[in-house]
């Protein structure tokens, strides 16, 4: 099915990469109020990569991760490709432990500019995802944080962060 639900598999290749930069150590992560003392990791990575059974993630996964892959599309001469991305190449998924939604994208084409504008806009749609979830369940839905992260080959790289507490929290 074109344009399906958002998909999480396991890639267990970039793992073992521990000798890997992230934005943290590179000083490229964006931070919002409440989150210096949170970062996120390849451990958390990992868990979102961990299809989800929970009826709410998976709607808020697949909206999330519908909303990213049209404004990606929509962005495709600011990140100079004509390839249309869909689901197989950005993905979003829940790390229950440290209350994150994680979207990532596997398709290593982009130059650092490139990158880092697809990361803005990943992290705002991100961040209101969890914004409007929250609002319309209240403390029942229990992730308030985000990040976006770059993988490939046996490397990551986390671009941005943060915490989602009202919309005005969220990137512009």
């Amino acid at each position: 099915m074109h344009g399906g639900a958002a998909q999480g598999t396991w890639q267990d290749d970039f793992v073992t990469g521990a000798g890997c930069r992230t934005a943290a150590e590179d000083g490229a992560g964006q931070e919002t109020a409440g989150t210096q003392d949170w970062q996120p990791d390849e451990d958390g990575l990992g868990r979102a990569m961990i299809p989800s059974t929970d009826s709410a993630e998976i709607r808020v996964a697949d909206g999330a991760a519908r909303r990213i892959i049209t404004a990606t599309n929509g962005m495709r001469p600011t990140l100079g490709t004509d390839r249309v991305l869909g689901n197989e190449t950005i993905k979003v998924g829940f790390d229950p432990a440290d209350s994150v939604m994680y979207v990532w994208s596997d398709y290593v084409e982009w130059n650092e500019q490139q990158v880092e504008a697809w990361a803005g806009l990943a992290a705002q749609e991100a961040c209101r995802a969890l914004v409007r979830e929250r609002e319309s369940a209240g403390s029942a839905w229990p992730y308030s944080r985000y990040a976006v992260a770059e993988i490939g080959g046996s490397h990551y790289l986390m671009i941005r962060w943060g915490t989602a507490v009202t919309e005005t929290d969220c990137p512009a």
